[in-house]
């Protein structure tokens, strides 16, 4: 028996809704703690705020990610902007997380276009695909290193995330825009990278909060959700917020030619209606006239 779209969606929705309560089960279950079900006293050890410094920093940053890509998903399929693949706004969401890395952002941002004009100036020599990005990898490195060492005389503190996730990213990033460049146009290169850099300053300021950080540390069982997230989206076949917005003049035409239409079918149907009427009446006229001669003879014979 061959699977139809709608059996798909049905099975989709219906493992997000397991998920859904999983998670729902193990957060009571938790908060609980007293009558806890044997297959659920392992949960009561998941919290993560007690790690140390340096296990919590990595555990900051695994339990961030899911919900940071859910949120590229939902800027990608709900409302339809496009960005440079789903983990370059992500990982940079996640970079610039913190309030002391925002003073680096027009730093990755001059690094980013310089990487650009770079990649402009390799492209005469033809190199091969892998090769040509090592060399750009190098010369991101090298501004980099230059960018370091004269941080602390300009009184810039540089975090590991700072300097390692975007050198990273920044190829990646530069190489789709030369490429969109090329096939699309600049500017549809610049307007996706626009896009990029808005995600991800929407992810540093949802994901950023100490709240947040330390309510998914101690419920990390909310990934479940996240994935059941996912999973809808995944099945997601509605409007974009963006073709609404493309297309509004035609839903609008259509609404004035729907209205011309009515229009022109109501005044068919009083056409109608008054021809209808008029040969009523011609026909009562004709019947009517046809009367009179005999009523005029049959009053001649009387006279």
């Amino acid at each position: 028996m061959s699977e139809t779209p709608m059996s798909r969606t049905t099975l989709v929705h219906g493992l997000a809704g397991f998920l859904v309560l999983g998670t729902v089960a193990v957060t009571i279950a938790r908060c609980d703690g007293i009558g806890m079900p044997a297959c659920l006293a392992w949960s009561h050890g998941l919290s993560l705020l007690g790690l140390p410094p340096a296990e919590r920093r990595l555990a900051e940053f695994l339990i961030l990610l899911p919900p940071a890509a859910l949120i590229v998903c939902l800027v990608r399929q709900v409302v339809g902007w496009s960005t440079f693949g789903t983990f370059s706004p992500a990982l940079l969401g996640l970079a610039f997380r913190h309030p002391e890395t925002w003073q680096g952002f027009p730093v990755f941002l001059g690094l980013l276009l310089g990487g650009w004009a770079m990649r402009q100036v390799l492209q005469p020599l033809r190199l091969l695909h892998v090769p040509r990005l090592s060399v750009l990898l190098t010369m991101l490195a090298l501004a980099l290193l230059l960018l370091v060492a004269q941080a602390p005389k300009l009184g810039w503190h540089l975090s590991d995330d700072l300097i390692l996730f975007p050198l990273v990213i920044l190829t990646g990033i530069i190489e789709r825009m030369w490429l969109i460049g090329s096939e699309d146009g600049q500017r549809a290169s610049f307007q996706i990278l626009l896009t990029t850099l808005l995600t991800a300053v929407l992810i540093s300021g949802l994901l950023g909060r100490p709240a947040v950080v330390d309510f998914l540390l101690h419920h990390p069982e909310m990934l479940l959700l996240v994935m059941a997230g996912q999973l809808v989206l995944g099945r997601f076949t509605g409007m974009r917020w963006t073709e609404i917005a493309r297309f509004r003049w035609l839903v609008s035409d259509a609404a004035t030619s729907d209205v011309a239409m009515n229009a022109n079918s109501q005044t068919q149907d009083n056409l109608l209606l008054l021809r209808f009427e008029a040969g009523s009446s011609r026909y009562r006229l004709s019947q009517e006239t046809d009367a009179w001669p005999s009523a005029s003879g049959s009053l001649g014979s009387v006279v």
